[in-house]
């Protein structure tokens, strides 16, 4: 490894004097992930404005022998952008922020990766178009992560995750090389579809500069509803009615358990209003829409009407207004924001299939508090894509340094449960830091040296986001696999 001194000074002249902050300088906004849980100090702090200047500084980095940790909106919880060890450089992508070019006919936005997700939401709408992706922290993560974790959200159960919104990707490669397909095709069978390589793979194989990014029309009509039931099987059955009927004009539906929603109203300033809703065990948060034909509001109305003869909803509200909509949306934020209030907490991210959440989600909340008496369950999630986020906070007057230690207890409790229903231990989050020994255990043979082989053909020597996925390999390792060491058997 060269001296990071000279190297830093090097990076200095290429990018400028603004846009590198050296170790003690660097604010504290890249050195800790929103979570909190993860900090790291690295070598510098660059921030290039364009993709030659992002080129051009990864190579840098590779011959000088540091490693390159990118970062978007710094809003992961899993520590995928944060520095875990020495000689890393963080790569701010925030001032790659432009939006490139938006295409209302052919329905597609070409975007840069430092683009703030509501920024990209707000230009795609002035068009009269919609872009989907839809999360809690839409004001502040930026597409380029989104890209990177294959972000899901709210609007998964008609629009997909990330991948399904990617037409194609602009990257820069560990050698600096720079990936450019950025046509907006939506049928291209010429081979291996290599933006995929991109997607989800948390910048270890490359660096996304700019995306081009699936639009739709934006809807003419769009219905709310908050119902409640006797419990989650109940809910679980509302939603195979309302998927079965609704069809593609079902576009989020919510699970929320009785726990976070008056979690959530510890910070509501109007609790009273949901007094008599909260009394239930489990709600769902419904949204339908439509671009065009009839008003959706009366169908709405009956299929509503239909649930509550039958008994499958005991409670419910429909929003007569965007502003009643935004409220119940917003008691779906407050159950993050209250958790977070709430200091250290377990927070899981998994996904079973759709017909098991409901049990799984019962027998979650009885391996929790039988591993931890006391604890305080939370579950709630995305049902039409089978995402059930199991969190629970520390029990009343057990303080942080002691409910610490158990925190790994209870996340294995829960994987080991998401193992038993054939699920996946990160739904949408991610793998990080603080998720890759419990991967690590669940991958096949196969499936490691599969993945193994794809990094070290593309990034030999880990420099990009090493310790994230795959196994922890050092730079000189990585030089000795791409120098003539063998490449890891199928069969190992």
């Amino acid at each position: 490894m060269g001296d990071p001194h000279v190297v830093v000074e090097r990076l200095t002249a290429l990018l400028g004097h603004t846009q590198v902050f050296e170790q003690q300088a660097i604010p504290e906004r890249y050195l800790r992930d929103w979570s909190g849980d993860y900090a790291g100090e690295p070598v510098a702090v660059i921030r290039p404005g364009n993709v030659d200047e992002t080129a051009s500084a990864i190579k840098l980095c590779a011959q000088s022998g540091l490693a390159v940790i990118p970062q978007g909106g710094h809003t992961g919880l899993v520590g995928g952008a944060t520095a875990n060890a020495a000689g890393q450089v963080i790569l701010s992508l925030e001032r790659l922020n432009r939006i490139r070019t938006v295409d209302p006919v052919g329905m597609h936005m070409v975007v840069e990766a430092g683009c703030v997700l509501q920024n990209a939401k707000d230009s795609a709408s002035e068009h009269g178009c919609l872009f989907p992706l839809a999360l809690g922290a839409q004001g502040s993560c930026q597409i380029g992560g989104n890209v990177a974790t294959n972000a899901g959200g709210l609007n998964v159960l008609r629009y997909g995750v990330m991948r399904n919104l990617v037409l194609g990707v602009e990257a820069v490669l560990p050698d600096g090389s720079v990936f450019s397909d950025l046509r907006p095709l939506r049928k291209n069978n010429t081979g291996l579809d290599l933006k995929q390589l991109f997607i989800g793979t948390e910048g270890t194989l490359g660096v996304v500069t700019a995306a081009v990014l699936k639009l739709f029309p934006q809807p003419r009509w769009v219905e709310t509803l908050w119902l409640s039931g006797r419990s989650v099987e109940d809910i679980m059955v509302l939603y195979e009615r309302f998927q079965r009927a609704g069809g593609e004009f079902l576009s989020a539906f919510e699970l929320i358990t009785a726990p976070c929603l008056q979690l959530a109203l510890t910070l509501d300033g109007h609790a009273e209003n949901w007094k008599d809703v909260a009394a239930y065990p489990a709600h769902a948060l419904i949204e339908f829409s439509a671009s065009g034909g009839p008003d959706l509001k009366p169908w709405v109305e009956t299929l509503a009407s239909a649930v509550f003869e039958e008994g499958l909803a005991t409670s419910g509200l429909h929003a007569q207004s965007a502003e009643q909509a935004r409220s119940m949306w917003r008691i779906r934020e407050l159950m993050v924001e209250a958790q977070q209030k709430r200091g250290l907490h377990l927070r899981t991210d998994v996904s079973v299939p759709i017909a098991s959440m409901a049990a799984f989600i019962a027998r979650a909340d009885s391996a929790l508090t039988s591993a931890l008496p006391g604890v305080e369950v939370l579950s709630y999630g995305h049902v039409g894509d089978g995402n059930v986020h199991v969190n629970a906070l520390r029990p009343a007057g057990m303080d942080e340094s002691t409910f610490r230690p158990a925190l790994a207890t209870l996340t294995e409790v829960i994987n080991e449960l998401v193992d038993t229903y054939g699920g996946s231990i990160s739904a949408e989050h991610g793998i990080g830091l603080s998720k890759r020994a419990a991967l690590e255990t669940r991958l096949s043979s196969v499936e490691r040296v599969l993945m193994e082989r794809i990094k070290h053909a593309i990034d030999p020597a880990s420099v990009m986001s090493p310790g994230r996925i795959f196994r922890d390999a050092t730079l000189s390792d990585g030089i000795a696999t791409a120098r003539g060491a063998a490449t890891p058997s199928i069969q190992e």
